[in-house]
């Protein structure tokens, strides 16, 4: 199904000869399910004829469709030579024989069409115990009738389409590079509402139907834990470059920005009420804040928050600096870019030459959250190696800053095949200065 997903893409939809069309993962998982059934009772028609075998019943089900309700359980002669005998099974119950074509076998909405989960079986007079047909066991222990366990299956199957429509959109969202903070947002309702259907129903998930197929990994939901606005960045006035923008981070996707991330769910949290603190208080300025939140709790363990704010850059004392190392279980840091601009080398280099820092991530004022994780050694090695090739080429005009700032972009560039470290950007990424 993942592979025939993919080859057909492009289609986006399945369009049917009667004027419905259905979503690619639908419609192949339809199709490959009718054909199997199908397959399965050409295969027995086969057996049969070598045998001499006219009598088949159906298999019988709770909840199955009301058109296919009346022949499930029931004996049917395949020739029609046999239709109105009178046959007795196993257990003693007479029935009448029908006649196969009857049921639709075959066609797209009869007995073994489409969707279908009816199957047939050899039926030999006397030997053949026929399945139940009336269910009272199961409408007594639910408390409804077979009908009403159709209905709400069909509800549950609306439910699952509606998460397959979000991981696709949320899939969608993030190959195109675009913020997919909001659409695993809701597919975290849709999964919510499908869990609490089937909870209050007594139904049964099935993982296999919520899975869309054909979008590659199957993005996590998000259930925003942290909520929104419970912080605020407050208006103070004249704006200019430095400015936040209040209608991201006060919004109520933002505290989701956390969440998403490959950090703890505690110090998701302690990192998302640290970060309005420190754009409340950076707000307008080029001034950097850092703050250290533990790994385990999500408390803070260290901030720079009434030392002098410097121009474009941040660290923290000495003592500060061994209170992080002494933390059990590592530490993620964080500080703001007043530019809104991507980590710099240091911030990478910081999580490369310090195990106890399991993240380092960054708040931009324009809402933007950059987290860098799992950084190889090797990648400072690289960086000091760009550095010396564009002195080499261009030893006398430009300035330290200029040279890191190039040499960064190098590094940015051949990650994407070396890997040395992964990062993960949420809103709208700027390359750095």
């Amino acid at each position: 199904m993942g592979r025939a997903c993919r080859a057909l893409a492009d289609l986006g939809t399945i369009d049917y000869k009667s004027g419905t069309c259905a979503q690619l993962d639908a419609a192949i998982r339809r199709h490959v399910v009718t054909q199997a059934n199908q397959a399965r009772n050409d295969l027995l028609v086969r057996r049969m004829d070598e045998a001499g075998c006219d009598l088949v019943f159906i298999s019988s089900h709770w909840g199955c469709r009301p058109t296919h309700e009346w022949f499930q359980g029931r004996v049917f002669s395949r020739s029609g030579a046999n239709a109105g005998k009178v046959v007795t099974d196993a257990s003693g119950r007479r029935v009448t024989v029908g006649r196969l074509s009857d049921t639709g076998y075959g066609a797209v909405a009869g007995l073994c069409g489409a969707d279908c989960g009816h199957v047939m079986y050899p039926f030999s007079p006397g030997d053949t115990e026929l399945p139940d047909r009336e269910f009272a066991s199961q409408e007594r222990e639910f408390g409804r009738t077979g009908a009403e366990q159709y209905a709400l299956t069909q509800r549950q199957r609306a439910l699952e389409r509606k998460v397959r429509k979000a991981k696709r959109e949320a899939a969608a969202t993030r190959e195109a590079g675009a913020d997919d903070v909001p659409s695993r947002l809701a597919l975290g309702r849709a999964q919510a509402e499908l869990r609490a259907f089937c909870s209050g129903n007594r139904l049964t998930r099935m993982p296999g139907r919520e899975r869309a197929y054909g979008v590659g990994a199957q993005l996590r939901a998000l259930t925003a834990m942290i909520r929104a606005n419970e912080y605020k960045v407050t208006d103070k006035g004249e704006k200019n470059r430095y400015t936040v923008n209040r209608r991201v981070v006060n919004g109520k996707s933002y505290p989701a920005r956390f969440e998403a991330m490959p950090v703890t769910k505690r110090a998701a949290r302690g990192l998302y009420e640290v970060t309005m603190r420190i754009l409340e208080d950076r707000d307008g300025t080029d001034g950097e804040r850092m703050v250290a939140v533990s790994w385990e709790t999500g408390k803070v363990v260290a901030d720079t928050f009434g030392a002098e704010a410097m121009s474009r850059r941040a660290g923290f004392t000495k003592s500060q600096a061994e209170k992080i190392l002494s933390e059990k279980g590592g530490v993620a840091i964080i500080h703001n870019h007043p530019e809104s601009l991507r980590p710099s080398f240091a911030d990478i280099r910081t999580v490369a030459e310090n195990r106890c820092i399991r993240a380092s991530l960054v708040a931009c004022h324009d809402g933007t959250v950059y987290c860098v994780t799992d950084v190889s050694p090797d990648v400072i090695v690289e960086f000091v190696e760009a550095r010396k090739k564009i002195i080499r080429e261009d030893p006398d005009t430009m300035d330290s800053d200029t040279i890191d700032s190039m040499a960064t972009d190098v590094i940015y560039q051949a990650n994407e095949v070396k890997k040395w470290f992964r990062m993960k950007a949420i809103g709208s990424p700027r390359k750095s200065g």
